[in-house]
């Protein structure tokens, strides 16, 4: 009887609680400025908005350093070796040179040399790519907001509308940070699989992992700083993936879980953070 008078107890003081959850849950609902969408529909209302934000480019001209980057640059031309495109600066300068920039961002020079091979060095061509670029730059966006569980529709659309990015798109030159953002994004987004699957099987985990080392590597080919993608990586496996302190992980870390495939959660958690650091 007293067994039984415990459990009624417990589900007497457990009920105000769970109404308390639910009542709460319903005044975030209604306190919300916007519904909450799906992805597809906020990745696709992100990618309109820099699209019509935008397309006023289309009909700009080379300017400033567009001269040097692609009409005088012999990299973009065809009749150029293309393995000089590797050699050289993003200016069109050897990277031995005193003279250059140092500025090593193969990648993008390799889409101005496509860009040529279409259309020549009509400017529509260019500042076109450009603007589809933002618009699956701030599509990949949302994506990494949700991937922190963040509603994504009023950042992507603040990021998609905002006018820090108009030198990075309206000027061509500004395609380096362009590339470097959605590969970013993309390594970004290839992380939280690795981190999910590190659930599962050990060999899944290892493929994102290394797909994101990849992908950083080809957004610091696009400028430089695409390369802190790892740093963030690293961050978010920590402290938001993991979601656990250090002595909580260290204490359940040494063995899985009961009836959890996988390989034990620090484990799994330093493999990761190896692949990362030996890909910086």
């Amino acid at each position: 009887v007293k067994r039984r008078g415990r459990v009624v107890d417990a589900e007497a003081a457990k009920a105000p609680r769970e109404d308390a959850s639910r009542g709460c849950q319903k005044r975030n609902k209604e306190s919300r400025l916007f519904p909450r969408l799906c992805l597809s529909t906020v990745q696709t209302l992100a990618a309109s908005l820099a699209i019509v934000c935008y397309c006023n480019s289309l009909w700009g001209d080379f300017v400033q350093d567009d001269e040097r980057a692609i009409v005088k640059n012999l990299d973009i031309r065809p009749e150029q070796p293309i393995r000089e495109l590797f050699r050289n600066d993003f200016w069109g300068t050897r990277m031995q040179s005193r003279a250059g920039h140092k500025s090593y961002r193969p990648i993008t020079t390799l889409s101005f040399r496509i860009n040529y091979l279409l259309g020549g060095l009509d400017p529509l061509g260019y500042h076109l790519v450009n603007v589809l670029l933002h618009a699956g730059t701030s599509a990949l966006f949302a994506a990494a907001c949700e991937l922190v569980a963040m509603d994504p529709l009023v950042p992507a659309l603040l990021f998609a509308a905002h006018p820090v990015h108009a030198e990075a798109v309206a000027n061509v030159v500004g395609r380096a940070e362009l590339l470097a953002a959605a590969f970013f994004f993309l390594a970004f987004l290839c992380y939280g699989r690795a981190a999910r699957s590190a659930r599962s099987t050990t060999p899944a985990m290892l493929t994102w992992t290394l797909a994101t080392a990849a992908l950083a590597g080809v957004s610091m080919l696009c400028k430089e700083p695409g390369i802190t993608v790892l740093g963030v990586c690293s961050a978010y496996d920590i402290y938001v993936a993991t979601a656990a302190s250090l002595p909580a992980l260290l204490r359940r870390g040494t063995s899985p879980k009961p009836g959890e495939p996988g390989p034990p959660p620090l484990r799994a958690l330093a493999l990761r953070q190896g692949v990362l650091a030996a890909a910086g």
